[in-house]
């Protein structure tokens, strides 16, 4: 996935909601919940919610199994 200057409010406000529905007090907390094992559901949740209105993924599932298996999460 890709975000340019132009979206990054989106993206802000859309992990804020998910580190808000998981009780998590930073992005790095969350970052590790996401590579976690048990973290796959939230990265569905994730995925789910960043690809709302989105033509590029067939589907959120498949979106989300997509990046669950080939992306490397970095967080600066």
């Amino acid at each position: 996935m890709h975000f340019d200057e132009r979206r990054l409010h989106f993206l802000q406000d859309r992990l804020l909601r998910r580190l808000k529905e998981c009780h998590v007090d930073s992005f790095y907390s969350y970052y590790r919940l996401l590579i976690s094992q048990e973290g796959k559901a939230e990265l569905a949740k994730l995925v789910e919610n960043l690809t709302v209105n989105e033509n590029q993924f067939l589907s959120a599932q498949s979106a989300a199994r997509l990046v669950s298996e080939t992306t490397c999460w970095r967080i600066c």
